[in-house]
């Protein structure tokens, strides 16, 4: 395959691409062309931009901009909608945003996004977006990438309720790639003494269950 594309023109290489990008439907075409968006113009890092963006990204999933859903039978019950791709792959990508705000030092900023996001993850199934079957395994970015540096800045801004809070949500994802046991041991690990204690007071089946 490789060696037959090294044989083409430049102009053959340029319709073969634009043929593909034809054939893609939108969620394809961000995920297989976003690299070479990127190396034709890197914006300029902006926290306040990041942010925003998330945040409208979070409003317009808890209104329903994403979900699509239908009648669903034997035929047709393994098919995604566009949307449902679409908003995966969004989803994925501001993580990766809010990733950038964390190792910044926008600790504010990235315990917010955080917040906002892992809240649309969890509540996927509750009319944010449609399939027969919903869950992490089709948004393309692993929960262990995510997980710790989000542990780390709850520590870093919230108060000993509000982290204990975040610590059990996250526990109660219980994601393969960041099982539970590693979440309380991040959290016990990187907390203050009050958000310790905090996590400590919980009931040991909450935390291990």
């Amino acid at each position: 395959m490789i060696m037959a594309l090294k044989k083409q023109t430049k102009e053959q290489l340029i319709s073969l691409l634009l043929e593909s990008y034809e054939v893609l439907n939108k969620p394809q075409r961000n995920r297989f062309f976003e690299t070479i968006y990127d190396k034709v113009k890197t914006p300029k890092f902006n926290a306040q931009n990041i942010h925003e963006e998330i945040l409208k990204f979070y409003k317009e999933s808890i209104t329903g901009k994403y979900y699509a859903p239908f009648d669903i039978n034997s035929k047709n019950f393994s098919d995604i909608p566009e949307e449902t791709e679409l908003w995966c792959d969004l989803l994925a990508k501001h993580f990766t945003n809010a990733l950038e705000l964390f190792d910044r030092e926008e600790y504010e900023m990235a315990t917010e996004c955080f917040d906002k996001l892992y809240y649309i993850q969890v509540n996927m199934c509750e009319e944010i977006v449609f399939a027969h079957e919903l869950g992490t395994w089709m948004i393309p970015i692993k929960q262990a990438t995510i997980i710790p540096k989000y542990i780390e800045s709850m520590a870093k801004t919230k108060t000993a309720e509000g982290f204990k809070n975040g610590i059990k949500m996250l526990m109660d994802i219980d994601d393969y790639d960041y099982k539970k046991t590693k979440v309380l041991n991040k959290a016990m690990r990187v907390g203050t003494q009050e958000q310790k204690n905090a996590i400590k007071q919980m009931k040991p089946i909450e935390r291990l269950r």
